[in-house]
């Protein structure tokens, strides 16, 4: 059985602080973070999930592509 990945699914590759405090985020960060995830490319998509589901956003490891490091960004421990 295949699991939805990706943006259309955006629940389930949310940081989650952006769930978790949804009211706070919803017009700060969460919509910025979507529209990003929206525009990677194929590739760019494969790698960026990758990196979250097997949770290395906070390893060290890093993409080639810009638009991948920027969504990794929202990953960092945020400040409530």
């Amino acid at each position: 059985m295949l699991l939805p990945s990706g943006c259309d699914h955006k629940l389930l590759i949310m940081p989650d602080d952006y769930i978790i405090y949804r009211e706070k985020h919803k017009n700060n960060g969460a919509s910025t973070w979507y529209e990003l995830c929206k525009s990677l490319s194929k590739r760019q998509k494969e790698e960026f999930e990758n990196i979250v589901h097997e949770n290395k956003f906070n390893k060290g490891l890093y993409s080639k592509h810009k638009k991948v490091n920027t969504l990794l960004s929202h990953y960092k421990r945020l400040k409530i």
